[in-house]
């Protein structure tokens, strides 16, 4: 269960990677809210 939900997020990121570019978006499809944090070095 958990992989396939993995799954599902990870090929709505590579279809929808301009969207959360700029900080967040809400996932209506799989029901998330995603956001990118940068990378603290």
């Amino acid at each position: 269960m958990a992989l396939a939900k993995a799954t599902q997020i990870y090929d709505w990121l590579a279809d929808h990677e301009g969207e959360i570019s700029g900080g967040g978006c809400y996932c209506s499809e799989l029901k998330l809210i995603l956001w990118q944090q940068p990378k603290v070095s």
